[in-house]
């Protein structure tokens, strides 16, 4: 079995089926960390705004891209803590973004999602947690795919549900992995 899986999102309607299984993998699995990759336009920041719309709270949370404050918390449960990392320095990581790893451990972790993570310093991904996920955003056809990969000790596991719930949503999983995206999933994987 692969250790990332692929999605065709045709619509917005897909996008947001997508981060309603992205928001069942933070309350019932405990994903406390998703690192979002892509070129500007790509969807990162709508997919952020799907996942917050199916959290408790969500509806209080107005979500947008934190280009120019680094980082958005929005009050959802569990909380979210929103990064953008385009405008940082590649491999000089932001001590807000520390401190947001630290949490992770934490009995109230919040959700750290990362757009860019591209430019996550590979010496801070020892401080993942052991369930994190990857997902590349590429512009496919008119559409979108998104890559998901798994990379902590939970690939299994996590795979396993990400499956099932994309199912359960109407998201078949594409034969056809998106091969650039495929090797930047595989990069962040260290």
């Amino acid at each position: 079995m692969n250790n990332a899986l692929c999605v065709r999102l045709d619509s917005l309607e897909d996008t947001a089926r997508l981060g309603r299984v992205l928001a069942e993998m933070a309350t019932r699995v405990g994903t406390r960390l998703i690192l979002l990759y892509g070129s500007l336009g790509a969807g990162k920041t709508t997919l952020v705004r799907c996942l917050t719309e199916n959290l408790p709270g969500g509806g209080e949370a107005e979500v947008c891209s934190p280009s120019f404050t680094l980082c958005n918390e929005y009050p959802t449960c569990p909380e979210i803590l929103h990064f953008d990392l385009y405008r940082t320095e590649e491999g000089h990581m932001e001590e807000s973004f520390l401190e947001a790893l630290e949490r992770l451990g934490s009995l109230d972790a919040p959700l750290v999602i990362v757009e860019w993570a591209e430019r996550v310093c590979p010496c801070d991904h020892r401080n993942f947690p052991a369930s994190y996920l990857a997902c590349s955003l590429t512009e496919k056809d008119g559409g979108r795919t998104a890559n998901i990969a798994s990379p902590g000790a939970d690939r299994k596991r996590n795979l396993d549900f990400l499956r099932c719930m994309l199912k359960a949503n109407n998201l078949p999983e594409q034969e056809n992995y998106d091969v650039a995206a495929s090797c930047r999933l595989r990069a962040a994987q260290g």
